[in-house]
């Protein structure tokens, strides 16, 4: 995975999504992130934040990327 953006690609019509962008080009969607949690951005930065803090990842296994989200402590980057 090279980025993770919020817009998505040319042709599709999503509401909301998060935008893995693969090295080969291709890209992964998760649409309507709002379904998931409200508003939907601190998902959106929680998936861009363990992209890029791999350093981070054992939290998704000890429950301290629940706390990040419901506190929504995720850095803009």
């Amino acid at each position: 995975m090279v980025d993770v953006i919020d817009q998505a690609p040319k042709g599709k019509t999503v509401s909301c999504p998060a935008v893995m962008v693969m090295t080969d080009g291709e890209t992964q969607t998760i649409n309507s992130l709002p379904t998931y949690q409200v508003n939907g951005a601190a998902l959106y930065w929680a998936i861009r934040h363990y992209w890029l803090h791999p350093e981070n990842r054992g939290e998704l296994a000890n429950g301290r990327a629940i706390e990040r989200l419901r506190a929504q402590d995720f850095e803009v980057e």
